[in-house]
């Protein structure tokens, strides 16, 4: 009988402390995401909070951005073009 304990003892305890450290993982994921959850949310308020302070809003105007004065300017139709110089089409 001691010859079966002596064989199965080595698997049960590996078994076990492999059980601990996933266990242990899946806790430390859950956590990571339940702060990356109220960051973001708290993040968003921020946000909201400081759109509204400026007087600008989202819903009014969704394609707009705040230009370096604090106004509101379209975003460009298009593709960017690094050069800055004005290409018609031909």
């Amino acid at each position: 009988m001691t010859e079966y304990l002596a064989v199965l003892l080595p698997s049960i305890g590996v078994g076990l402390i492999f059980w601990f450290v996933m266990r242990a993982i899946m806790r430390a994921d859950r956590g990571e995401r339940e702060a990356e959850k109220a960051a973001r949310s708290d993040a968003e308020q921020w946000y909201q909070q400081m759109r509204a302070r400026e007087g600008h809003d989202i819903a009014q105007n969704p394609g707009a951005e705040p230009g370096p004065d604090g106004g509101k300017r379209q975003r460009a139709k298009g593709g960017h073009n690094p050069s800055g110089t004005s290409r018609e089409p031909e």
